[in-house]
């Protein structure tokens, strides 16, 4: 009885770089900036500075509409199954 390492089914890659950094690079915002001189249009740094508007964000996409987006929030929460629900709605007048 072979054992996994000799049967070939594992193949050990040895790397002479292994956690050699390459290089640093800016982050996108600024290679953006750097590159086009102007900030990513709409885009909002994540550096706890500002507030997101989510005014008129529709945060249930991609669901048709927030309802549809409940219903299977609800569904989830409370372990109904996808045949349970279809049977749900299967009953006329739901």
């Amino acid at each position: 009885d072979e054992d996994d390492e000799t049967s070939g089914r594992f193949l050990k890659v040895h790397s002479l770089d292994a956690g050699t950094v390459f290089r640093m690079s800016q982050n996108v915002h600024e290679q953006w900036a750097s590159l086009f001189g102007t900030p990513i249009p709409g885009d909002v740094e994540m550096d706890g500075s500002s507030t997101p508007d989510f005014k008129d964000v529709e945060w249930w996409k991609p669901f048709a509409s927030e309802l549809d987006w409940n219903i299977a929030r609800w569904m989830v929460n409370e372990g109904i199954g996808h045949n349970a629900f279809n049977e749900l709605m299967a009953i006329p007048g739901v």
